[in-house]
């Protein structure tokens, strides 16, 4: 049987030559929506791990790492040293952007300090699945939140009747920006 695996191309944007074209991609993504983006920032020394998170957005205050494929327990363990390293959520992203929008993807791995409000003396991180880029529709504030929730955006814009749900991750700019994403053509450029 043959390997289907598809190797990663190293791709050039922005000025920037990242290890990958979804990595590219997501750089693209970003910038359609106005955010500030730091591409391998510093590699960070976690105890016995080395370690380049692919992304910090320093405007919705995170680390996001970009996978092909659902993150292996390595990766989550680098992760959740990150967040304990730094207390800001770390984000996986999985998968490319082929996938119709109506799908909700690309969908992460969220990793993030909690508290246990039935244990005051525990506190660690948290793992949990199917966190979505959402926008608040009144302010256009973007963020990561479980299923895409706005109403648990940090802005003062009245939430909906659901409580926390007002799930908002097809907005018009959000959708742009993954059309943006999917279909830019990179440039070919040597490495220098």
């Amino acid at each position: 049987m043959a390997d289907t695996t598809i190797q990663a191309r190293r791709t050039y944007y922005a000025g920037v030559y990242f290890r990958s074209r979804t990595e590219a991609r997501w750089a693209v993504f970003f910038d359609t929506l106005g955010l500030r983006w730091e591409y391998e920032p510093e590699t960070y020394m976690l105890d016995d791990l080395d370690y380049a998170p692919d992304f910090f957005l320093p405007d919705v205050g995170c680390f996001v790492e970009i996978k092909g494929v659902k993150p292996n327990q390595t990766e989550k363990d680098k992760a959740r040293k990150l967040v304990d390293a730094f207390g800001m959520p770390v984000y996986i992203f999985t998968g490319d952007f082929t996938v119709p929008i109506t799908d909700r993807t690309p969908g992460a791995w969220a990793f993030m300090q909690c508290e246990d409000p039935f244990n005051p003396d525990w506190h660690g991180v948290n793992e949990d699945d199917y966190y979505f880029w959402c926008e608040c529709p009144n302010c256009g504030m973007y963020g990561i939140h479980y299923q895409g929730r706005s109403d648990r955006l940090p802005c003062s814009c009245e939430k909906s009747i659901d409580g926390d749900r007002g799930i908002n991750t097809d907005s018009p700019s959000l959708v742009m920006a993954y059309e943006a994403a999917r279909g830019f053509i990179f440039e070919y450029k040597l490495s220098a």
